[in-house]
Formats: C-alpha cells, structure tokens, sequence
C-alpha cells in the first residue's frame, strides 16, 4: 500500500481476514490435539476470534468505498513453507517442554511472545498437546496460546507500518490494538472453573487460584 493510497483499505481488510483466519485455525488445531481440554480453552480463545472477525467486517465496510484490485497471488502449496515449519515447530516444542521443566510455567509465556512474532502453529500444537497430557493446567495452555497469538497481531501491525506506511499501519494498528486490548482483559478477568476451593491453614475462606500466570 506504500505508495498506492487507494488498495489501503483494501490491503487492511486483507491482513485482518487472514488474521481472523489464523485465530480461528488456532480453535480448530485445540480441538484437533486436545479435545479433552477444548470446553476449557476454547470459549476465550473464541471471543478473541469473535472480536477481529467483527472488526475485519468494519474494515470491508471502509474498503468497500475504496476501489481497489487484489494482486496477483503466490502458489500456496511450496515445500518450503512446510519444511521451515517442521523445523520451527520441533524448536519451539522444545523449548516449551525446556521451559515448563527448568522454570515452570510462567517461563512459557517468554517461549509464547518470542514464538507469537513469526508463527502460532508452533506453540499452539505444542501448548495444547502438553495441557492435553497433563503437562499444564488448560486454564494456563489457553492463556499462553493468547499470548502468542497477541504478539503476533503486535508483529503484523508494525510490519503493515514499516512495510505499507503509515495510512496502513494506523489502520491496521487501531483494529489490532482493540483486539489486544480485548485479549488483555481476557487473560486477566477470565474465570478459571472449579479452581476457587482451596483452603488455607487457620482461614476458613477460599482463596482463588492465580489467573494462570504461576502454577
């Protein structure tokens, strides 16, 4: 969009789509490889999608005044793509089960930002697995799966900024910022089921379990 005004709209409306569709991939590969612990993950993660799904549709609703012609597409089916994944994907499962082994859970939220900036597949298969397998509380897999996937809008927006200029950052950046804003409350004020009942020594009221930071 660097130079051309009038596909900004439509340049915006494009990276927000594939970013509603890489959250949405996100739910499906959740229920894919942890189907026990879905019931639990998924709700957030789904309002997360909910939330940039409404805000593409404002995004059409501003290109549609703008005429603009898609460019020409690549060929989505290169081996390249795939083997740079199998690769990133056997790094970062290390890395999380490195992290939640030497340094608990918190540290995965660490292995989720840096993971988050250039993919979501990655930490998604391999957070879901370990809360599927007992490794984690879901209610801690979910969170760091948000993490990643906020790193990753954050990532999207400043390269539309340095690649497309400032017309499509700032519009990409607004939209984003409301879903990252969302997605903050969302791992600070999303109740954890089933996880208030535990007592202390000489206090007879429940204390509440962290929002899934410490474990």
């Amino acid at each position: 969009a660097r130079g051309a005004p009038e596909m900004v709209g439509l340049a915006a409306l494009v990276i927000a789509i594939a970013s509603a569709v890489a959250l949405a991939r996100v739910v499906v590969e959740v229920a894919v490889v942890a189907p026990g612990q879905l019931r639990a993950m998924a709700p957030p993660l789904a309002v997360l999608v909910a939330t940039l799904a409404v805000l593409a549709g404002g995004l059409w609703l501003i290109a549609g005044r703008e005429r603009a012609e898609m460019p020409a597409q690549g060929n989505p089916a290169e081996l390249k793509p795939a083997l740079i994944f199998a690769a990133l994907y056997a790094l970062i499962s290390l890395a999380v089960a490195a992290s939640r082994d030497h340094f608990g859970s918190g540290a995965l939220y660490g292995v989720a930002v840096l993971s988050g900036l250039t993919d979501m597949d990655a930490i998604t298969l391999s957070t879901a697995r370990l809360a599927e397998h007992g490794g984690i509380e879901a209610h801690t897999a979910w969170r760091v799966i948000m993490v990643a996937a906020l790193a990753n809008l954050v990532f999207k927006g400043a390269a539309a900024a340095v690649l497309g200029g400032i017309r499509l950052g700032a519009r990409v950046g607004v939209a984003f910022l409301i879903v990252v804003a969302v997605g903050g409350a969302l791992i600070w004020l999303w109740p954890d089921r089933g996880e208030t009942s535990a007592t202390t020594p000489g206090n007879n009221e429940p204390t509440a379990r962290g929002r899934g930071f410490i474990e």
